[in-house]
Parts: C-alpha cells; sequence; structure tokens
C-alpha cells in the first residue's frame, strides 16, 4: 500500500498572522504567482487584516520568514502609542 495521499498535493496560500499575545487577526501572508518577464515565479505578500487592507513592508517578500518578521515589526508599530510613532520617524 502507498505512503501518498492526495492531501500531499494541497499547499497553504495563505497564513494568518496573530495580534502579539491574542488569537485576533492582525495581518495575512498570501503566497502568489508574480509574472517577471516571462516566468511566473511564486513570492509572498503580506497585508493588513483589517479593511481597507494595506501593504505591509515591502510589499513582496522571498521568504515566508521574512514576510513574518515584516509583521511582527508591523504588529510592534501599531502596538506603540501613535505619538511615540511620530518622535521615531
Amino acid at each position: 500500500m502507498a505512503d501518498w495521499h492526495p492531501i500531499h498535493t494541497v499547499r497553504a496560500h495563505s497564513w494568518i498572522f496573530p495580534r502579539p499575545g491574542t488569537d485576533e487577526p492582525l495581518a495575512e501572508i498570501r503566497h502568489l504567482p508574480v509574472k517577471v518577464g516571462d516566468r511566473r515565479v511564486w513570492t509572498f505578500r503580506a497585508v493588513t487584516w483589517a479593511e481597507p487592507r494595506e501593504l505591509i513592508g515591502a510589499g513582496y517578500f522571498d521568504t515566508l520568514r521574512d514576510a513574518a518578521f515584516a509583521c511582527h515589526r508591523y504588529a510592534l508599530h501599531v502596538a506603540i502609542r501613535p505619538q511615540l510613532n511620530e518622535t521615531i520617524r
């Protein structure tokens, strides 16, 4: 009997990044194909969970790890009071 099952062909295309310390969604990381010249490459994009959705970070990331790190930085940014964010810029 084979060890293979159709579930092995399934690939995630989206991950939810929670607000730190909660189960509440803060951002979504999407795995998408992007056309570069004649080639189709896969990349990651991070967007806010709340509507209207906004890009997080540079917009596109080579790895899921880089996208998650950008979401973490965004989580820290929104956790700081707006007055403090203005003084940091």
